[in-house]
């Protein structure tokens, strides 16, 4: 059984704890020991991968999607490393083919920041047995918007199946209020074979605030508290389509050091 020493940075964007590894581990090797840190550190939702060096530094996400909270995370670790209270930099991600836009800014101990968001590939409804529902697909992640009542226990029971059923690698299930103003998201990365019921979620932020874009055909301006606080989503619309998502929120460096993990070895259900 391999063992990887880690060196990493917590942060706590919105309540989503993501931990950033800053030490080298191989992509091969990062699920395996994503599972194993998550098994010693409970309370993390989410973990992502450093990878190279110095300015050619990208953010690999342990399921390979797109996260904005890590996005965030990952350029309020760069500003904090250049000792700067502002900035305004480009970043490459997993989930996106192009470098991401993000400003941060000093706010007391975190971090205000923006992110411009990969594009949907896809909004469409699907069928998911008695419930219809409206799916947003972007690269690597995809999500589904429940208004009506769902229980939280039957939602963790369904989200493999329904990810399979979409062909999703990481899926999230978003339990909305009607009025759209208040989510639970939960999330299931196939990888790591995780399911977390997250305290906010940037990308299904995004996907709420863009399929309400395409339903009413114009731009959005949304707020939505998640149990860790809340995240903004902006939303331009051109010619019907979504050409903007810009997500804000905050973002603050919670825990730095080092640890041992060992590879967690587990069976992928429904394949």
């Amino acid at each position: 059984m391999k063992t990887f020493d880690i060196t990493y940075k917590t942060f706590d964007p919105t309540g989503n704890r993501t931990m950033l590894v800053t030490s080298s581990v191989s992509r091969e090797d990062q699920p395996m020991a994503a599972a194993g840190i998550m098994e010693q550190h409970r309370e993390l939702e989410q973990i992502a991968f450093v990878e190279g060096e110095g300015d050619s530094r990208r953010l690999q996400m342990m399921g390979g999607e797109f996260c904005g909270n890590a996005t965030m995370s990952f350029a309020a670790m760069l500003a904090m490393e250049a000792g700067v209270e502002s900035a305004e930099m480009e970043v490459e991600v997993s989930g996106s083919d192009e470098k991401i836009p993000v400003t941060v800014e000093k706010d007391g101990d975190g971090w205000n920041g923006k992110v411009s968001m990969p594009l949907p590939e896809k909004c469409k409804v699907r069928n998911f047995g008695r419930y219809k529902l409206p799916v947003v697909k972007f690269d690597g992640i995809s999500h589904t918007i429940v208004t009506e009542r769902m229980p939280k226990p039957l939602a963790e029971m369904m989200i493999r199946e329904w990810a399979n059923k979409v062909r999703a690698d990481a899926f999230g299930i978003l339990l909305m209020s009607k009025d759209y103003r208040e989510m639970t998201p939960l999330v299931y990365v196939k990888s790591t074979d995780t399911v977390v019921a997250e305290s906010s979620c940037a990308s299904g932020t995004a996907a709420v605030g863009a399929w309400l874009a395409v339903e009413k055909k114009e731009p959005v301006n949304l707020t939505i508290r998640q149990p860790g606080g809340e995240l903004s989503i902006e939303v331009e619309v051109t010619d019907g389509s979504v050409s903007e998502l810009l997500l804000g929120g905050h973002v603050s460096c919670v825990e730095e050091g080092q640890m041992q993990a060992e590879e967690k070895v587990f069976h992928l259900k429904h394949d």
